[in-house]
């Protein structure tokens, strides 16, 4: 499922900035580092396990 998210992400922001850049090219190259920020931030979401809430201290 991680994988999943993470190569929708990356094709969603590919979609992105080719959509932009046939708009207008330069808004598209100002927008690559904004893009670039959320696509870590997916993929550092989605690659550290998530902890059981079922055998957590209290």
């Amino acid at each position: 499922m991680r994988v999943a998210f993470t190569t929708g992400g990356l094709l969603a922001g590919a979609a992105v900035i080719v959509a932009l850049w046939f708009y207008n090219p330069g808004f598209a190259l100002l927008c690559i580092p904004m893009v670039a920020s959320v696509l870590t931030a997916l993929a550092l979401m989605f690659s550290h396990p998530v902890p059981s809430r079922r055998h957590r201290l209290r």
